[in-house]
Order: structure tokens, then C-alpha cells, then sequence
């Protein structure tokens, strides 16, 4: 549900189970095919009961299970996918996938399991008890599956960039915090972007910093983050550098900093 709010609201491609249609036309493979391997865990039995649909992956290696073929499949669709423009991706190890991707911002999102348990109950209409079993086979699977896949554990803070319990904020301000992170973080690219042009990538520079002859015409921020600094919408924008910390600060042009 966030990840589709977040999508609605910056205005980009949302995908979970559309992952898997975009997967199966790349591939030629059968959705269904996708679908029964989706986010589970590695099974040697069923592995070997749909391998007699090998003849359907073309270029399929010599060795390659279906099973393989579905991962690496769904892998390369991911960066496909992410190739075209900024967009949602809601789990199948993306962040594993998009690891070299320097804009990708990973996010894991959870909740404690009482709130999750009457959340699941009354959007499937569940009784506490299946909604609770229903959670626990859920993540169970999706652990399973990340971990047997990207060698890093599922829902731990060092998988991610951010871990966030969507229940502190709810779900409408959690989504409007995940909108400045992504604001927050394009804007770092775009500064980085124009430092490592104009003296390369920042190693602690001896000199004076070039950012000092940055065009600030040029310095974009979210309408949401200058109401939250309390900077006009209309106002003009500098930045100052601490090289020190080697931080970059944007502020209100004018201010005495």
C-alpha cells in the first residue's frame, strides 16, 4: 500500500506483480511459471517437476534449472525496468539487483507484528489467527528467498538504506517521509554530480572547494522540503560547504551564514 502511495505521488511506474508480466514477454517463458516461483524459496522437488518446460527458455544454459532461469529472468528485468526511468519495485531481492545503481534508494518496510496482523485481517477479511499465519508463512518465504539469493539477511538494517516502521508515522506520513528522502537524495546527486565534473570524485580537497563558483540558478529543492526549512517557494537558493565535515548546506540566498 506505501509503495503504491509513493508511486502515485511522485508521479513514476509502480511495480510488484507487474514485475512478473514484464518478465514473462521478456522471456517467453509462461506468467504462471513466474508466479509459482515468486519470492520462494529454493525447492529441489518442484525444481525438477518443471524442468520439462527447459525447452521453453531460450539460451538457456547447459545446467541451468527453471528455476535459475526465472531468477536470473526476473534480475535482469529489474535493471530494465529500472533503466527507463525512476520507478517503485516492490521486493524480488531489487535491491540486490540494482546494488551498482548509484541513484537506487533500498527501503525495508515493516511494521510490529500485532499492527500487521490487524492490517492483513481486515484488508483479506482474515481472522487474527489466519492473518497471523498468513504473515508468518509470508515472511518466512520472502527471507528465504532473499537470503538464498543476495548472501544478505532479509529485514536487517545493513541490507538496506533505511529501515522504517511504517506504524510510528502511519502509513500517510511514512509516505510523505519516503518523498523527501527521495528529494533529499536526488539533490545530493544532483551536488555530487556537479563536484565530481568540476574536480572529481570528493577525497577531502586541500584547495578551495569548488563549489564556490556553483550556478545557483541551477539548485532545485522539493516544494515540501522548503516549507519544512521554512524557505519561500518563490525564494532564491545558495548553499555553503564545511569542509570540515564536508557537508553541503542549501539555504535561502541572503542569509548571514
Amino acid at each position: 500500500e506505501i509503495g503504491i502511495r509513493v508511486a502515485k505521488e511522485l508521479g513514476i511506474p509502480f511495480y510488484d506483480k507487474e514485475l512478473l508480466q514484464e518478465a514473462a514477454k521478456k522471456s517467453g517463458l509462461c506468467e504462471k511459471i513466474f508466479e509459482n516461483f515468486d519470492e520462494r524459496p529454493k525447492s529441489l522437488l518442484y525444481s525438477i517437476a518443471m524442468d520439462s518446460y527447459m525447452f521453453a527458455l531460450p539460451g538457456s544454459g547447459v545446467g541451468d534449472s527453471l528455476e535459475q532461469q526465472v531468477y536470473l529472468a526476473t534480475f535482469n528485468t529489474i535493471r530494465h525496468i529500472a533503466d527507463q526511468g525512476p520507478c517503485v519495485i516492490i521486493g524480488r531481492c531489487a535491491d540486490y539487483a540494482l546494488a551498482d545503481y548509484p541513484n537506487h534508494l533500498s527501503l525495508f518496510i515493516s511494521a510490529p507484528l500485532e499492527v500487521r496482523i490487524q492490517r492483513v485481517a481486515q484488508r483479506q477479511n482474515l481472522t487474527p489467527e489466519k492473518a497471523r499465519q498468513l504473515i508468518l508463512k509470508t515472511d518466512k518465504r520472502r527471507a528465504s528467498y532473499y537470503e538464498y539469493y543476495s548472501s544478505k539477511k532479509w529485514g536487517s538494517v545493513d541490507s538496506y538504506h533505511f529501515c522504517i516502521d511504517s506504524s510510528y508515522l502511519g502509513l500517510g506520513r511514512t509516505v510523505e517521509l519516503i518523498q523527501a528522502m527521495d528529494s533529499l537524495n536526488q539533490l545530493f546527486l544532483s551536488l555530487s554530480c556537479h563536484l565530481a565534473k568540476t574536480c572529481g570524485a570528493c577525497s577531502g580537497c586541500e584547495g578551495e572547494c569548488p563549489f564556490g563558483d556553483f550556478e545557483y540558478d541551477k539548485i532545485e529543492l522539493d516544494d515540501d522540503l522548503r516549507k519544512e526549512a521554512g524557505i519561500p517557494t518563490d525564494a532564491k537558493l545558495s548553499l555553503y560547504v564545511d569542509e570540515e565535515d564536508h557537508t553541503i548546506t542549501v539555504c535561502e540566498a541572503g542569509y548571514d551564514h
